[in-house]
């Protein structure tokens, strides 16, 4: 990966810039703790590139599978809350889940346990909402485009939760390859975590 050394100090250009790295889709193999730590430091280079240059994007984070385990003890995933800790009072960061709306007291609860806590604010799905995808493009277009219309950063384990749907088929075609995925959007960047092949 080349040097972003000297880049202009615009969004604008930052962003040609980061479409030239990655080439619309980055990726990478390897172990998922090896996949998790670069897709997230590569995830970090970005965020700097805006942030030097004044931009703040915003930083949307699913929660299942993306900061916590799909476990019982709801274990922390070190780098992805290593980096929502690192902004989460420097730049608006959202947190948009598929948990129903009556978690929401349980939901904060464990965030704050394990200091994921001070972010902008927590979208939870109503018990009437039974389409994910649906609600996770409308809530998360609609927060962007009425209070933070910079860039969005968005990250998760699922297609859904890092592109608007419906998407191109070559996009939902990288949820099966269980492997990290940085896609290029007009106004977000999508961060696909890698998952265990066990889960698809």
């Amino acid at each position: 990966m080349r040097s972003h050394n000297g880049i202009e100090r615009t969004a604008v250009k930052i962003f040609a810039d980061i479409k030239m790295v990655v080439q619309f889709t980055w990726s990478c193999t390897g172990s998922r703790l090896f996949q998790m730590h670069e897709i997230t430091t590569f995830a970090d280079r970005i965020i700097s590139l805006y942030v030097l240059a004044g931009v703040r994007p915003t930083l949307v984070f699913d929660i299942d599978g993306t900061l916590v385990e799909h476990n019982d003890a709801e274990d922390v995933i070190k780098d992805t809350c290593t980096l929502l800790r690192k902004y989460v009072k420097k730049l608006p960061v959202l947190l948009c889940t598929a948990r129903p709306e009556s978690l929401r007291t349980e939901t904060e609860k464990m965030l704050r346990a394990r200091s994921l806590d001070g972010y902008t604010s927590l979208i939870m799905r109503s018990s009437h909402e039974r389409n994910v995808e649906a609600f996770k493009t409308r809530e998360i277009n609609l927060w962007r485009d009425s209070f933070h219309p910079a860039p969005c950063l968005r990250f998760g384990d699922n297609i859904w939760d890092i592109v608007s749907m419906p998407c191109d088929r070559y996009i939902e075609r990288f949820q099966a390859s269980c492997n990290a995925r940085c896609v290029l959007g007009e106004l977000y960047i999508g961060i696909l975590l890698p998952v265990e092949s066990e889960r698809q």
